[in-house]
């Protein structure tokens, strides 16, 4: 089943004045900032690169949820819960922490919108109440994320991806600010990895 995937929202935050971004990591593919989140020792992030393909074949990796765990740093698997439209649903991600980390889980919701006049994709997605059962896992609940997905022209595309999350748990903030900076990289790379078996997709609803 394919619905609108999770991966992490940063919706227009109100901070404090003096807050702005930071660039962390500069690689050749992707540049990553990070800026405090308000009343927490967890940063949120802001990621951007371009890659190669059209935007029909990012759309549907996006949307094949249940293989997000290939290619998304962190992710394990992905369960759907409910599929509200073939633009919104909710599912429950369980998230591979390295060890000695704990393993944590999270009930997500996400929603799909397409403006056509910029031929921009965004996908936006957060914490849904209601869905978690008692689990040996911790409990991730102040989580978001945002992705706008562009289509440049000419075969690229160019992709920004920002989010938060407070991982709960005893997690200490320094771990967690690092799979800040780092975690954009890894999901960018196993992207572009994995965006040849989309080649060729077509989602009606962008035409």
């Amino acid at each position: 089943m394919r619905l609108p995937i999770l991966l992490f929202i940063l919706l227009p935050f109100l901070l404090p004045a003096q807050a702005e971004w930071t660039l962390a990591r500069d690689k050749k593919e992707t540049k990553v900032w990070v800026m405090d989140f308000p009343n927490s020792n967890f940063k949120q992030f802001k990621s951007e690169t371009i890659v190669e393909a059209e935007l029909a074949d990012v759309v549907a990796l996006q949307l094949d949820v249940a293989n997000m765990g290939k290619w998304y740093d962190n992710v394990g698997t992905v369960t759907l819960v409910e599929k509200i439209s073939d633009l919104e649903g909710t599912y429950i991600v369980d998230f591979d922490m390295p060890f000695p980390v704990r393993d944590r889980v999270s009930a997500i919701r996400a929603k799909m919108t397409y403006d056509k006049a910029s031929k921009t994709v965004y996908v936006i997605t957060q914490y849904e109440k209601g869905i978690l059962d008692e689990t040996d896992k911790i409990h991730v609940k102040n989580i978001q994320s945002k992705w706008e997905i562009t289509d440049l022209g000419d075969g690229n595309i160019k992709i920004l991806h920002s989010g938060y999350m407070d991982p709960s748990g005893s997690l200490p903030a320094w771990i967690g600010n690092t799979g800040v900076k780092d975690g954009p990289i890894k999901s960018f790379k196993g992207m572009r990895k994995i965006l040849p078996e989309y080649a060729g997709s077509i989602v009606e609803w962008l035409n």
